[in-house]
């Protein structure tokens, strides 16, 4: 665990990184949803021993308040996820008004928005401008620096697979890209686990991997050119694997929801409580709000989204 606990980029001298609190009670969930997975499958094995333990050491696990909740990173070789980021161009779409290398800075939490320094200014320093797929870099960041991550795979309740399967796929959405392209580095990914050790005990039962796209992207049934997607999430392999990912399939019991990050990354709880407060006070007319844009789709007439926004420009609000 050494090249990846490196941060991804250089801070300048003086710059402090960037935190958020919001994303603390977000692992603790997290982990405590896989934790519960994991024992429903009985993949959580306690074992007895004669040994004799001393005193010290009962009192140390005892009052060890990571137990249970220690987290392992694997090690990745760089192509699966400092290399995409360092090849960030290679992940912008002709169409992206912004270079997606632009939201790569303050570990993934984007350019920092307004000067967040003037009194009069409307952002405070906590407000990013943060790209909504870059939640696979935001989530390694902050494991790196979890309370509760270690260097012992044996301790681990949780084995954390740092492949950013979703930035990879961007690099691939272009039509010319045939399907052996957009698979090839899920398979290659996997070859590598499977040779681990951490990987062999349990098939990879424990380990859990982030995706910062919905699940459908990584779910392409059709080996045709044409269709959408990669394969990710149909290979032998993944069927071991929990997938924390935005949108989960209902049918799969080895997908947890999360959401898409926001612009709000606080840097305590003041803040947060600062940030409800003024909500609470604000004068608001319409309790509804809506993000999104026009699909485009030859039944775009029964998508929900074209029928909230037909209703949000009828409206004279």
């Amino acid at each position: 665990m050494d090249n990846n606990n490196n941060s991804i980029e250089d801070q300048p001298a003086g710059k402090k990184k960037p935190t958020t609190v919001l994303l603390i009670p977000c692992l603790l969930i997290t982990t405590s949803m896989l934790l519960l997975y994991l024992s429903q499958k009985k993949i959580i094995l306690i074992s007895s021993t004669t040994t004799t333990i001393s005193d010290s050491d009962h009192s140390r696990l005892r009052y060890d308040p990571c137990v249970g909740r220690y987290i392992y990173i694997h090690n990745l070789p760089s192509r699966f996820n400092k290399d995409i980021l360092q090849d960030c161009e290679s992940i912008s779409r002709p169409k992206d008004k912004t270079s997606m290398c632009r939201y790569i800075e303050n570990s993934g939490f984007g350019p920092q928005m307004g000067d967040g320094d003037s009194t009069d200014s409307k952002y405070s320093r906590s407000w990013y401008a943060t790209n909504q797929f870059m939640l696979e870099v935001i989530f390694h960041e902050k494991m790196k620096t979890y309370e509760c991550l270690t260097s012992n795979s044996s301790l681990a309740s949780a084995i954390y697979v740092p492949y950013y399967a979703g930035l990879d796929l961007r690099r691939y959405m272009q039509w010319s890209c045939n399907v052996s392209e957009r698979d090839a580095a899920g398979k290659e990914m996997f070859k590598w686990l499977k040779k681990q050790p951490q990987w062999k005990g349990l098939s990879g039962k424990n380990h859990f991997l982030v995706t910062g796209r919905i699940s459908k992207d990584f779910r392409r049934y059709s080996e045709d050119n044409s269709s959408w997607g990669t394969n990710l999430m149909l290979l032998p392999e993944s069927q071991n694997l929990s997938f924390l990912t935005i949108e989960r399939s209902p049918k799969r019991q080895n997908e947890f929801a999360i959401p898409y990050p926001t612009y709000f990354h606080p840097n305590s709880v003041v803040e947060i409580r600062q940030w409800q407060d003024k909500m609470k006070l604000t004068n608001r007319t319409v309790l509804f709000s809506f993000a999104g844009a026009q699909r485009p789709s030859k039944n775009y007439k029964g998508l929900v989204r074209t029928q909230v926004i037909e209703q949000c420009n009828s409206s004279s609000k």
